[in-house]
């Protein structure tokens, strides 16, 4: 439930919801499953498509084009919109070195043979899961703040 006056919802389900993207939920919990079985590959592929989904749902959303496009397409459209700035979506995105590039190493893509690099430590599927939830709460925020037209904090 979304506290009084807050711009986002305390819960990403719900938050994602209320920005018309759904499925998120089902990728984290069963990213959470997995984690739990000690499956971390899958774990953190679970991770990666929510995190995919929510910037994917996000630049269809403002811009028709996006449908079917990469990662970093999807994040260019929304940096151009002004929803997240450069260092961010550098931080999200950029080749071999992002959020998205440690996910895409460490749980496959469904649709690839996988190189992936095997996690040995529970430490490194937990942290894939917890950067993950960071930085859709951190893309919704800022969608939340887009959508209401208002400034972030730092503005302020």
């Amino acid at each position: 439930m979304a506290r009084a006056g807050a711009l986002w919802s305390d819960s990403l389900a719900e938050q994602a919801s209320e920005a018309g993207i759904s499925g998120i939920q089902d990728y984290l919990d069963t990213a959470e499953e997995r984690l739990a079985s000690g499956d971390n590959h899958e774990a953190i592929h679970n991770a990666r498509m929510a995190l995919e989904r929510v910037v994917k749902s996000i630049a269809n959303r403002v811009a028709d084009t996006v449908a079917g496009r990469a990662f970093g397409n999807a994040l260019d459209v929304i940096e151009a919109r002004g929803i997240i700035d450069r260092s961010t979506r550098i931080h999200l995105g950029a080749p071999n070195v992002s959020a998205y590039g440690w996910l895409s190493v460490h749980g496959s893509h469904e649709d690839e043979e996988s190189e992936a690099v095997v996690l040995r430590r529970a430490a490194e599927g937990r942290y894939g899961v917890a950067m993950t939830r960071g930085a859709i709460r951190l893309i919704l925020d800022a969608f939340a703040e887009f959508q209401r037209g208002t400034e972030s904090p730092s503005e302020r």
